[in-house]
């Protein structure tokens, strides 16, 4: 392996590098003093020092793979993560619904304006928030755990992804979950019961919750598992917590191994290039920290896990994408890919709210309040999940449409998602639910499981430190995901205004916003142009780095997740997907730093 040499200011620069790793610097030491992860903020390699694998992002695949890698002392493992480890407060919180939108953990990445969606927001501009710290998003999400269909592992296997089929990634589940204080699916075949991730159910339903499972039991969906043997029906969320406490990837991961000497972790620290040889080798990674540059080796391999935009982007820069869009930058093409394409999410819309004129529902204080009696806090604002099928879903099996319930106000609260959504649009719009914020309401967010329509991210500039990257996001560009979303509210108006819910009284509210108020209401026009207006990130988005064959002209990376073209570069965390699975994309994060873990120790 080549490593070549720098010029004669590397003295210089070693000083620089010693000093912004090692002083301890205020700020440094007050984050220091809540450190609940066990790495220090303070700590930074040597200059040009070498390790057996750099993983550079520590988000959940990231950091999953860091602990895997770590468990052989025999090997070295350094972590580069942009955030912090975050504080106490923040590694405790239960979930996003108790949240907030502060930049220090956010990377608060915005969408490019288009005509199909984010219409009513400030610039025409969605917010995908995604975690900068430690951990990532796992450390402030909905806490909920899907794995996705069967289906769509097999599907991957089927597009040329050997080893990727359901029959191959169940036993990486079960290592990676913990069921084993969930009465009913302890005993089940399909759950694990000693992984590191704890999962648990809601023990104390509200009335309306338990409504909407009755309800949609009468439409058919009968209360499944959906992490079981069968996904289509409805079912409580299962969440990554037990008792008060969340379960995460710092707690449950990183912290066990925090005290191995071969695993280190370099917090707030940027990667701005991966660093190649003429042989098209990576051998390591420049990165910035409290504004000293300094350069880090690998002597196995290179593994970016820094996200769906983080990645591309990262792999842009470091002349590893489109031939004709680096071409334009001046960035040397190490590898022509198609790397940011074909990036695939899940997005819901903000309009199915029905008011309620019996009070059956809870504010997000009372939720906290929640408490049963071995002290568990209902944490999210999803209190019920449906996988429903569409008029145009000839697979029952595999449903096309997921929907999260809520009976909590999300309009009103400060620390909702959906409130923090709502913020971001024009002001003529959110008067408009100004009503609805005032009263007790249950809403209802669907969104196309499997969507047709793709995204991209692009770059303005070579420098990755210089502009954040230019997402498209593409959602509802293709018409037949705006058809399944029309089926969606049909069939959920249908539940919700059905004989079990009549006790509640409740109407849908008349949310007719600016732009859609010359059409008739509650049209398929009407409800088309909310969409396209009122557009709400899941925060789920995959594929912009997709693995496949080297026959396939949309992959990057091979089924052993190797970037094509590239020797020592490997690309681990949810850009690798082929395409998004059904539901919430936590469980497949935390899916793809095992087995790449797997593939290594290996030797593939």
């Amino acid at each position: 392996m080549l490593i070549p040499t720098m010029a004669s200011n590397s003295l210089a620069f070693m000083v620089a590098s010693f000093l912004a790793g090692t002083i301890y610097y205020p700020s440094n030491l007050l984050q220091d003093l809540d450190n609940t992860s066990g790495f220090s903020n303070r700590y930074s390699p040597r200059y040009k020092e070498t390790f057996d694998y750099i993983i550079v992002g520590g988000g959940t695949s990231g950091s999953v793979l860091a602990t895997r890698l770590s468990e052989d002392p025999a090997v070295s493992v350094l972590l580069v993560e942009a955030g912090s480890d975050g504080n106490a407060l923040y590694n405790a919180m239960s979930g996003n619904v108790f949240g907030r939108d502060g930049k220090d953990y956010d990377w608060r990445y915005k969408t490019y304006n288009t005509m199909t969606s984010c219409l009513g927001f400030k610039k025409g501009q969605c917010v995908l928030n995604k975690g900068k710290v430690l951990g990532g998003s796992s450390i402030d999400n909905g806490l909920i755990y899907t794995r996705g269909n069967p289906k769509d592992f097999d599907r991957w296997e089927e597009e040329g992804n050997p080893g990727w089929a359901f029959k191959d990634v169940l036993p990486l589940f079960k290592k990676i979950e913990n069921y084993g204080n969930v009465p009913g699916l302890d005993a089940s075949p399909y759950h694990g019961l000693t992984g590191n991730l704890k999962i648990s159910l809601p023990t104390h339903p509200t009335q309306l919750t338990e409504t909407f499972l009755r309800a949609s039991n009468a439409f058919g969906y009968d209360t499944v598992d959906y992490n079981g043997e069968r996904q289509s029906g409805v079912s409580l969320p299962h969440l990554t917590k037990l008792g008060r406490r969340k379960s995460n990837v710092v707690h449950d991961y990183l912290e066990p191994a925090h005290t191995r000497h071969n695993l280190k972790v370099a917090l707030q620290s940027r990667v701005y290039k991966i660093l190649m040889n003429t042989t098209n080798h990576a051998y390591g990674v420049e990165y910035y920290r409290q504004g000293v540059r300094n350069q880090v080796f690998a002597t196995k391999e290179v593994i970016v896990a820094a996200g769906t935009i983080g990645s591309a982007h990262l792999l842009k820069v470091s002349g590893i994408g489109p031939r004709k869009e680096l071409d334009a930058l001046q960035i040397p093409v190490y590898a022509d890919l198609p790397v940011g394409l074909n990036m695939e999410s899940h997005v819901s819309f903000l309009g199915l709210i029905y008011v309620m004129n019996v009070s059956a529902g809870m504010t997000f204080d009372q939720m906290k309040r929640n408490m049963d009696q071995s002290g568990e806090v209902m944490s999210t604002s999803t209190t019920a999940l449906g996988f429903f099928n569409t008029d145009s879903n000839d697979d029952p099996t595999w449903p096309d449409i997921v929907a999260e319930f809520s009976d909590v106000n999300t309009l009103k609260e400060r620390r909702s998602p959906v409130y923090r959504s709502l913020a971001r649009v024009r002001e003529e719009i959110r008067e408009v639910y100004q009503v609805a914020a005032a009263s007790e309401i249950v809403s209802v967010y669907p969104y196309v499981a499997r969507p047709r329509s793709r995204g991209r991210v692009t770059i303005y500039s070579r420098s990755l430190l210089e502009h954040p990257p230019h997402i498209e996001t593409g959602w509802f560009s293709d018409p037949r995901d705006v058809m399944k979303t029309l089926q969606a509210i049909k069939l959920i108006r249908q539940i919700l205004e059905s004989e079990p819910f009549q006790r509640y009284k409740m109407k849908l509210y008349p949310a007719t916003i600016p732009a859609c108020r010359a059409l008739e209401p509650l049209s398929d026009d009407y409800w088309v142009c909310h969409i396209k207006q009122l557009s709400i990130p899941t925060w789920d988005d995959t594929s912009t780095c997709r693995m496949g064959p080297n026959t396939d002209p949309t992959a990057v990376v091979d089924s052993k997740l190797r970037v094509h073209r590239v020797s020592g570069l490997r690309i681990a965390d949810l850009s690798v997907l082929p395409h998004i699975p059904t539901g919430n994309t936590m469980a497949a994060a935390y899916l793809v730093g095992e087995k790449a873990a797997e593939l290594i120790k290996k030797g593939n």
